[in-house]
This record gives structure tokens, sequence and C-alpha cells, in this order.
């Protein structure tokens, strides 16, 4: 599954989801040697830097977004997201 990954800091980072269960997730980024682990922690998902991490955007290759997403991991899309994942 392809991300867009948002810092606190307005850096916006692409990358591709290794695994995932409903309270951690592997992912590579674009650019980086190591594979990122991000921890879920109440609504936020947290690096393993500490930093908090937004999932601005998901996409897998068949088209599948937010709701799959979703669905599959018992979670509920950011608000701003939800409108858009309605048409998946």
């Amino acid at each position: 599954m392809q991300m867009i990954l948002l810092y606190p800091d307005g850096r916006r980072v692409e990358a591709v989801m290794l695994a995932a269960s409903q309270g951690r997730m592997r992912v590579v980024v674009r650019n980086q040697r190591d594979a990122v682990e991000l921890f879920r922690m109440g609504d936020h998902w947290i690096s393993d830097r500490g930093d908090a991490v937004e999932l601005e955007a998901l996409v897998d290759d068949r088209g599948n977004g937010w709701s799959d997403f979703c669905r599959q991991f018992g979670e509920q899309a950011p608000a701003e997201t939800r409108y858009a994942a309605a048409g998946d």
C-alpha cells in the first residue's frame, strides 16, 4: 500500500507499507535506508523516533484507500479524509 505521511513540521514523505496491525505499522520511506516503525497511541501514530505522524493518504495497487484500511484495522479515517473515502 502506498501512502503519504505528514510530520508535525509540515514535511510530507512518500512511503510503502510493508506490514500492519491495529497497533503497529512498518513502512519504507522514500530516500531512507531503514524501514520506519509506527505505533498506534490512542488516536495517533507515533514514529520510532517519537514523532507524531499523520497518515495523509493511503492507496493500494487495486485503488483501495482509507475505507478499506479502516475496515481491515478497525479504525476511523481522519475527518478530512472521510468524505474522499466515501467514494471508494
